[in-house]
């Protein structure tokens, strides 16, 4: 038996360089409050890209979700009415609400008719980008709703609209108190098939799938430009993730050229999708020398997780660093028993062949740790009680030699 000490992953590293280039696009809506504007009568093209039920949802243009920029909470008609695209609801609902969508539920669609499925994508103009190469794509946003269900996603065409493919799968974004998302700073750069490319369309795509659970906002977009020069705040250099002494997964990541450079958040996910901060770090904003940082996982990996940086400027833009994790820090043994198991979740008896054991903790299926035992007595065996509710957990045993991991089905 052994204690795993090294995360099997895909380690980059980066060496950003600005480049220069012009604007091809740029589109910011313009001002008016405008309610109810549909975003097919300011030039841009709705595509169905799946099920679109009786009142799905609808793309608008208007300042009822108003352009308040980078880091501060969205907003209704007022001001300047600074306009933005977003998903709002079909008129039998409300209409243009802002970034708030409707998400009908099985009853409310087969008692009463309001069905409200939606996968839509609204496509942009035509960009021509014939002479220039590695082009950055910068806007603002806001996006909620549950999970991958109800989700917003970034899609590009290099051939006018024929072929889509996905760009981005943004994080959802701050809620503000009131259920207002925060506008945050997106930077990308186009697949190199929009190089020197007169035919090149960007889309965003919504899709909700009627299931009565969701949460506001849906998805806005302002300040779209292509071809800006995006000023990095920092050159990444290199990441990692190694398992600490604890059997914890330890984020390093090692920087230079920081500029501008405010802070960096850590994200982790359990499925790849659904992604939450384990830890935000303040850049040190040297420009000629390393700076080396490193964040602990204090949930630690009992099966597969999935890390990435998203690293934040003082003016709002960020930058995205993802690594893949393929490996738990912690092997699977037989060598360790526990019974009864299956167990109604009163008595669990843990014993080694040999060894005495410590500690045992226990974990929840989603790596969160909910009860800790301490074997006082020092004897080979251990009896808890850990009044379990229904479902499967995982044990982390530790001795003086090793540390071994069990799952438990608890009826």
């Amino acid at each position: 038996m052994k204690i795993v000490c090294k995360i099997s992953i895909v380690v980059w590293s980066f060496f950003i360089f600005e480049t220069s280039a012009q604007i091809v696009y740029s589109e910011d809506f313009g001002t008016g409050c405008s309610t109810n504007q549909l975003a097919t009568t300011f030039g841009w093209t709705n595509t169905n890209t799946g099920t679109n039920q009786a009142i799905a949802n609808i793309w608008y243009v208007s300042a009822a979700e108003r352009g308040m920029g980078a880091g501060n909470c969205g907003a209704g008609c007022g001001g300047t009415n600074d306009r933005t695209l977003h998903l709002s609801t079909d008129a039998a609902i409300g209409g243009d609400l802002g970034a708030a969508y409707f998400e009908s539920s099985a009853l409310l669609c087969s008692f009463f008719g309001l069905c409200s499925i939606t996968d839509k994508r609204i496509e942009s103009p035509n960009i021509d980008c014939t002479g220039i190469s590695s082009i950055p794509f910068t806007f603002e946003y806001m996006e909620n709703g549950e999970g991958v269900n109800d989700n917003g996603t970034v899609w590009y065409s290099a051939d006018g609209g024929t072929i889509w493919s996905l760009l981005d799968n943004c994080p959802k974004t701050t809620i503000c108190t009131g259920g207002q998302g925060e506008w945050t700073a997106r930077s990308l750069t186009l697949p190199t098939s929009a190089d020197n490319n007169s035919t090149v369309k960007i889309g965003f795509r919504w899709v909700n799938n009627g299931n009565g659970v969701g949460t506001d906002p849906s998805f806005a977009i302002d300040n779209i430009v292509v071809g800006t020069p995006v000023s990095l705040g920092v050159q990444m250099v290199s990441m990692d993730v190694i398992c600490n002494s604890e059997n914890q997964p330890t984020v390093y990541w090692t920087t230079q050229h920081e500029e501008n450079a405010s802070h960096f958040n850590v994200y982790k996910s359990d499925d790849g999708e659904n992604w939450r901060i384990i830890e935000s770090i303040n850049c040190t904003n040297e420009y000629n020398d390393f700076s080396n940082y490193s964040a602990i996982d204090v949930e630690g990996i009992l099966t597969i997780a999935y890390y990435f940086i998203d690293q934040v400027d003082f003016d709002g833009r960020n930058t995205s660093y993802e690594i893949i994790s393929k490996q738990s820090c912690i092997d699977f043994t037989n060598q360790l028993v526990v019974f009864p198991n299956p167990s109604d979740g009163n008595e669990l008896n843990f014993r080694f062949a040999d060894l005495i054991i410590e500690t045992i903790d226990i974990y929840s299926i989603e790596g969160k740790k909910i009860k800790e035992f301490k074997n006082d007595e020092l004897f080979p065996f251990l009896t808890i009680y850990p009044n379990l509710e229904q479902g499967r957990y995982f044990a982390r045993v530790h001795s003086q030699a090793q540390s071994d991991v069990v799952m438990i089905e608890i009826h």
